[in-house]
């Protein structure tokens, strides 16, 4: 072989080698993956990686009725086994697959260590709601059945997204021990970085000023950040609510039972109203399954 015919044949083996890697598809490091990209996680459901962050998820895996749980709290970790043993009140979860979605605080907790402004708060829990609205919105786009369950700081957002978004985003919503009036007594307190609650469910009262670590102060201050709107008013621009069911305690120590007001709201919107003389967490924990067969039952 002559030298020209030696430097042809490497540079032939060195194009046809370039051709060849460029044609291969990039290997990704662990941890990432293509945007956009659905791929197999361990439930056996297709999702892409951007939604397999948004949540943790369980549940009927061939079910094409979706159930996203927006947690209460608020908390800076997923309660995904406490979930779990709520929803042994009732059978119908088996029907699900089951979307326990993250809220900011729970995504980014160390964003939470240093005390933050009531501001920030309500900035924070707009991005909540924009997560919500985001796993909705996938799910929906597979024209799926999509449900929300939303309890106590949980049935805050889903308020939220529902004044900005309209009922009709999602199939069915099941608010459980929330409020639509928090009064300016204790919502003011918790914007504060302190405590509040009610006795017997009617008469409001605040503690003494906080002793409470900066992430408690910035825990409540999330609570006040939606609590302070006043939700007989944002969802009176609806005249149907049938697709909402609210449950909730007379007597709740924590966010106090509904008012004759907010009762009429919601009786004359034709939302779906169930109630029981019981605090905060035994009134979810009693209502859970009528409320998934109110919410959740055949259409």
């Amino acid at each position: 072989m002559t030298r020209v015919s030696a430097i042809k044949f490497v540079l032939c083996t060195v194009i046809f080698f370039l051709v060849i890697v460029s044609c291969r598809r990039r290997e990704y490091l662990p941890g990432e993956q293509e945007e956009g990209v659905e791929e197999m996680n361990n439930t056996g459901v297709m999702l892409n990686r951007e939604t397999m962050q948004l949540g943790n998820f369980f549940g009927n895996v061939t079910s094409n009725e979706i159930l996203i749980n927006v947690q209460g709290g608020p908390f800076t970790e997923l309660k995904t086994n406490e979930l779990k043993d709520l929803l042994t009140q009732t059978d119908k979860d088996n029907n699900f697959f089951i979307f326990n979605l993250h809220q900011t605080q729970t995504l980014e907790p160390q964003e939470f260590t240093n005390e933050i402004t009531f501001g920030k708060a309500k900035t924070n829990n707009q991005r909540s709601v924009s997560i919500l609205k985001e796993v909705i919105q996938y799910f929906k786009a597979q024209d799926r059945k999509v449900y929300v369950l939303g309890t106590g700081f949980g049935a805050y957002i889903v308020q939220e997204l529902i004044v900005q978004e309209g009922k009709d985003l999602a199939d069915q919503f099941l608010l459980m021990g929330g409020r639509l009036d928090m009064p300016d007594l204790v919502w003011q307190s918790f914007s504060e970085g302190n405590t509040g609650g009610f006795i017997d469910g009617t008469t409001p009262f605040t503690g003494a000023p906080s002793t409470l670590t900066d992430t408690q102060k910035n825990l409540n201050k999330l609570l006040a950040g939606l609590a302070f709107k006043r939700y007989t008013v944002e969802l009176a621009k609806y005249n149907d609510l049938t697709n909402v069911t609210y449950c909730f305690g007379t007597r709740d120590e924590s966010f106090g039972g509904l008012t004759q007001n907010e009762k009429a709201l919601l009786i004359t919107r034709q939302a779906n109203l169930l109630e029981i003389d019981e605090g905060h967490q035994v009134a979810i924990e009693a209502l859970l399954d009528q409320g998934f067969e109110t919410a959740f039952g055949e259409e």
